[in-house]
């Protein structure tokens, strides 16, 4: 089995956090940012760069602490072989005054063959709960409002 870290963002904008859905990839269900841990990167530095990669947003967008809200393990069943995932979750709030679109659309050129579209918008939590899959909601109940 393949053991892997990965970082995942809740991205907070007043009370919401964002979603986003791959329209080329509808199977791939609605998710949060996330990503691989690269060798010698703590997991907190692999929130930052894939959030980036991933939404087009950069540091400056986002108070300037993350908080690890913690750990938890799942494992992805694949045509390859599972993969067992140390799965590190983080909250980050927008700046306070900072306005966002509601919906954009951005694609992750970094580490793919070709250019991968997501779709980005923002829910309540209870919304989020609803539509995210595999366990990418497994520490919403640790946001603070």
């Amino acid at each position: 089995m393949i053991e892997m870290q990965k970082a995942f963002a809740y991205i907070l904008y007043g009370e919401r956090i964002l979603l986003f859905r791959e329209p080329d990839f509808p199977e791939a269900g609605f998710q949060v940012p996330a990503g691989t841990v690269d060798p010698g990167e703590s997991p907190e530095q692999t929130l930052w760069r894939e959030v980036e990669e991933e939404t087009g947003l950069g540091p400056d967008t986002f108070d300037p602490e993350a908080t690890h809200l913690g750990v938890r393990h799942y494992v992805a069943r694949k045509a390859r072989g599972d993969e067992r995932h140390e799965r590190h979750f983080f909250a980050l709030r927008v700046r306070a005054g900072l306005e966002l679109p509601e919906t954009w659309e951005h694609a992750e050129v970094f580490g793919v063959d070709a250019p991968v579209t997501f779709e980005f918008f923002w829910v309540e939590p209870a919304r989020a709960r609803e539509l995210l899959v595999t366990e990418h909601d497994a520490l919403l109940d640790e946001l603070s409002p």
